[in-house]
């Protein structure tokens, strides 16, 4: 069942909230889901919220977490090879050896987390900005 927009708000609101809640140090990476952004400095959260004419208290943000790059599956060109077909025994080493280096490399990536960014202070962060007032 799909819900309509306004009851999906609600959803996820409620599911955001439900999230246990920890401050930002503003230097660790953090994640607005509804732009598709991460922020990892206070500047650059700043400077896009002016942009955006977004308050920082708006932002439904979560914290992130350390990831790995995924390992690459022998399979990964199945849909190019002919039925039955094999990838010849020197990419399959190729493979082995790339997806040892990608376990071996210190995480790449950052994955939202459920943890949820205590609401931030518009006035401890735009204090200049006159539409914020």
């Amino acid at each position: 069942m799909r819900l309509c927009k306004e009851c999906s708000l609600k959803f996820y609101r409620k599911r955001f909230l439900a999230m246990p809640e920890k401050e930002w140090d503003g230097d660790s990476v953090i994640y607005y889901e509804d732009a598709d952004i991460y922020f990892n400095d206070e500047d650059y959260l700043i400077e896009w919220c002016i942009e955006n004419k977004k308050r920082p208290s708006e932002l439904e943000l979560v914290h992130c977490e350390p990831g790995r790059l995924r390992i690459l599956e022998d399979d990964y060109w199945a849909d190019n090879l002919p039925e039955e077909g094999k990838l010849p025994k020197n990419m399959l080493q190729a493979i082995d050896d790339l997806n040892k280096v990608v376990r071996a490399t210190p995480a790449q990536v950052w994955l939202p987390c459920k943890i949820r960014v205590s609401t931030l202070s518009d006035e401890d962060y735009l204090k200049e900005i006159e539409w914020v007032k």
